[in-house]
């Protein structure tokens, strides 16, 4: 078990504690438990990896998306990409295996009252969803979805967002310029 801890505000209360030990800390390490003396000790984290770090990315600008037809959604914008994972446009490439929080929204400009839509985190590679999301239109104005979930991701593996409705229509997906909170993408590293 790890735990991430902000030294810089926490040191002096930390080594007050009789079961830690912290010796030389250093951005980026994690408090894990060493059993044959019963202390918390800090260390790099686990796998080479680090802790609460990843992609965000988020769409600014409409994206038509067929009646019935699986379609990866484009993201064109990055809040971080912290160990070059995103491709720029649509995919995702796991760059350390290990458990990864994964947030995903999708919002439809409209779609029909009663009709439904389905969003996913794909693994390309692996040919499988991850992770969906069901949505079903109540109202004659935008709809949007989303969720989150730990999941284990694969070294090497390539993932994307896809999105599906069945409309009769084409629908479009909306956009916001400036933060992104419409239709967007997070992959952060728990590990």
């Amino acid at each position: 078990m790890s735990i991430w801890v902000d030294h810089s505000g926490l040191k002096h209360l930390l080594k007050k504690l009789k079961d830690v030990l912290i010796s030389g800390p250093a951005d980026g390490q994690v408090l894990t438990y060493r059993a044959s003396d019963k202390k918390w000790i800090n260390k790099a984290p686990a796998a080479g990896g680090t802790v609460g770090k990843g992609i965000r990315v988020w769409k600014n600008a409409y994206q038509d998306i067929p009646a019935s037809t699986w379609t990866v959604i484009t993201h064109t914008q990055e809040t971080f990409d912290d160990f070059n994972e995103w491709d720029g446009s649509d995919q995702f490439t796991c760059s350390a295996t290990g458990r990864y929080l994964v947030a995903m929204m999708a919002t439809f400009e409209y779609l029909t009252v009663g009709k439904r839509f389905h969003m996913r985190f794909f693994d390309e590679t692996g040919n499988m969803a991850m992770f969906s999301l069901l949505g079903a239109s109540a109202l004659t104005d935008s709809i949007g979805c989303a969720g989150s979930v730990v999941l284990p991701l694969t070294l090497n593996h390539v993932y994307d967002h896809r999105i599906w409705h069945n409309d009769t229509v084409t629908q479009r997906l909306t956009y916001d310029t400036g933060i992104g909170c419409l239709t967007n993408l997070a992959v952060i590293r728990l590990f």
